[in-house]
């Protein structure tokens, strides 16, 4: 085989790896999940994969960082969904079918978020909040510019409104997440419901902002 040829097979056996690692750490806590399973399913030797990855350790935080890339939605731009409440119920409906496209990132996701292990929970916070925080901010910023195009009540402050709808959609996201924690598919059966929750207060929030109220 030439060496273009052993460069390219690289990349898709790597892949294959991850794509075993993150069905096993989904399934299985940190501690308990097996390489050697892994190595087995894939037909590829431990020995490559620690070569590739230096250390189970590595390799985890190498699926989970995977995995919530595959859980990124893209959410559909204001300008698309003109009425605030669609728009808003739009970008949740987003997340939830990216979740629903993605069980096993979801499922290991999930159990990360609960992962006690001393040998990786601190890099498994630093990045689950690195991977919020970002989705947070691009959220927040989407948000904050479509409020200002909105025809609010004269004196409102934009932010403020932005304000109320963020904290608003995040406690009623969190809430249903806590009361699912355990059953991450159940949550996402569940999700045209949990999005339909979100609709009478937003109605609200957006009655008392906009000039003319909402119609």
């Amino acid at each position: 085989m030439s060496q273009s040829g052993r460069a390219s097979d690289v990349p898709t056996r790597r892949d294959l790896l991850l794509e075993a690692g993150i069905a096993e750490f989904a399934r299985h806590p940190y501690t308990e999940a097996r390489t050697d399973r892994i190595a087995d399913d894939t037909g590829i030797s431990k020995g490559l994969l620690f070569h590739w990855f230096g250390s189970k350790r590595a390799f985890y935080l190498a699926c989970l960082t995977v995995a919530l890339d595959r859980l990124t939605a893209t959410v559909p731009e204001p300008a698309d969904q003109p009425d605030p409440v669609v728009w808003l119920t739009a970008a949740a409906r987003a997340r939830f079918e990216a979740a629903a496209a993605e069980p096993l990132a979801t499922a290991l996701v999930s159990r990360a978020a609960r992962e006690t292990s001393s040998d990786v929970v601190e890099e498994v916070r630093t990045l689950l909040g690195r991977h919020h925080a970002a989705r947070r901010n691009d959220s927040r910023q989407r948000l904050t510019a479509w409020v200002k195009r909105l025809p609010l009540r004269p004196g409102l402050d934009p932010d403020w409104v932005a304000d109320a709808i963020d904290l608003h959609v995040a406690a009623w996201l969190g809430r249903h997440l806590a009361a699912y924690e355990d059953r991450p598919q159940a949550f996402l059966a569940d999700a045209e419901a949990i999005i339909a929750g979100l609709r009478p207060n937003l109605e609200l929030i957006l009655n008392g902002a906009l000039a003319d109220g909402r119609r």
